[in-house]
């Protein structure tokens, strides 16, 4: 009886370890949060509490990428669709995390575009995003041609829904023409894309 007991107290505090665990690792997650600000004013930081973890969804694109156009353009980097299901009513928080080898043409702008549909293709709002789920990585750097790794990680809340899981997750490399020239380039090379789905209870 005094090893069973024993066994059930050490299983206990593992499990209360892990969870303190996660819940430091949501904090963490959380406070990274910030809301697109006007330039030169204070950014408002966006909390959110009480997640539970549910599972990881992982892809790796090895296809090379390529945009090229006169002025802005993009082109598809990576989509997964991650269903959020739930038996009551809950929402889940989709923490979206892009790698990729890139090479952008000199002087111009490199930028992710990050899409979450909330299951009736309608996209959510994504932070710390511009309003159309867009992110800069390099803009107006003449060393850009040579080939580095960059990455970027957004966050976003979409309903559950029993009936209607799926939720598309889409990411999109793109540039701009910033430096005048009439044209712009990018190339993704090897990319890996993570996507921890949380719930609230």
């Amino acid at each position: 009886m005094m090893m069973i007991r024993t066994g059930l107290r050490t299983a206990m505090a593992a499990s209360i370890g892990q969870l303190k665990l996660n819940r430091l690792v949501l904090s963490l997650l959380a406070s990274l949060l910030v809301a697109a600000a006007v330039p030169g004013a204070r950014a408002a930081t966006t909390t959110i509490k009480d997640l539970g973890y549910v599972n990881t969804w992982v892809q790796t694109p090895s296809q090379r990428n390529i945009a090229n156009c006169p002025s802005d353009c993009w082109i598809h980097l990576a989509t997964l669709d991650v269903p959020c299901e739930s038996f009551g009513p809950s929402a889940c928080t989709f923490y979206i995390h892009v790698t990729s080898e890139v090479q952008l043409s000199a002087g111009d702008a490199g930028r992710f575009r990050f899409k979450l549909d909330d299951g009736l293709n309608n996209n959510q709002i994504l932070r710390p995003t511009a309003p159309d789920g867009t992110v800069t990585w390099l803009a107006g750097d003449p060393d850009s041609p040579a080939r580095y790794a960059t990455s970027f990680a957004v966050v976003g809340t979409a309903d559950a829904d029993l009936y209607n899981p799926n939720h598309t997750i889409e990411i999109l490399i793109g540039c701009g023409d910033t430096d005048g020239s009439g044209s712009c380039a990018v190339t993704a090379f090897f990319s890996s894309v993570e996507v921890r789905v949380y719930t609230t209870f």
